[in-house]
């Protein structure tokens, strides 16, 4: 392989790396996973600390924080009825990420309840904790039931500066203008892979004929 060749693998790897990095992990941004169950959901949500402290200030405390969390997750029956929301567990936990180093977030367990076992697959996913004030944070949200996954991101419509909530479609009519597909990104993993394993062979060939 010429040196052009492997100058063009070389860059179009690093893009591909570029490209994942975000759902690497969430850092920034938040992520928030829901796996819908037979009778409810179970949610668990990562936030970064350092947009809570820019939307609370100093009122960080554990309390404080899941009040805060709690009001800002309203999910709700196509129909507009009101699910309960449960607060199952709350901490703040250090990470790290690749790209910013050690962080703090706060890691929340909560279960969702809907009204009727009929809303399970289609519902009103309300949440805008911390994108309501920070205008560049984003939401990734993972959703599963069963084998079906599908993911979306919720973040600020810049035409009508507003977080619109998030429609789950969890059956077989899913809303494809608001999900993205997990699948793509699993593409350009094995893409990526492949390219790193054509150059480091082609380097090994090439010194073998030197």
């Amino acid at each position: 392989m010429g040196a052009t060749k492997t100058k063009f693998c070389l860059s179009l790897a690093f893009f591909l790396w570029a490209r994942l990095m975000p759902f690497a992990h969430p850092m920034p941004n938040s992520i928030v996973c829901l796996t819908i169950l037979k009778d409810k959901i179970k949610g668990n949500a990562q936030i970064p600390m350092r947009d809570l402290r820019a939307v609370l200030g100093e009122q960080t405390q554990l309390d404080a924080l899941k009040a805060y969390f709690k009001s800002h997750v309203r999910p709700k029956s196509l129909n507009g009825d009101a699910w309960y929301v449960e607060i199952e567990n709350a901490r703040i936990t250090e990470s790290t990420h690749i790209a910013s180093g050690d962080y703090t977030e706060l890691t929340a367990d909560f279960w969702m309840v809907p009204t009727s076992l009929e809303d399970m697959n289609d519902f009103i996913f309300d949440y805008d904790v911390v994108c309501h004030q920070v205008v560049t944070h984003k939401v990734f949200v993972l959703m599963k039931r069963g084998e079906n996954q599908t993911s979306a991101t919720i973040e600020l419509d810049i035409p009508s500066e507003k977080i619109k909530p998030l429609q789950v479609t969890m059956g077989q009519k899913a809303d494809l203008r608001k999900f993205s597909i997990i699948g793509f990104d699993l593409i350009i993993v094995v893409f990526a892979t492949a390219v790193f394993y054509l150059i480091l062979n082609s380097k090994k060939s090439f010194q073998r004929n030197i």
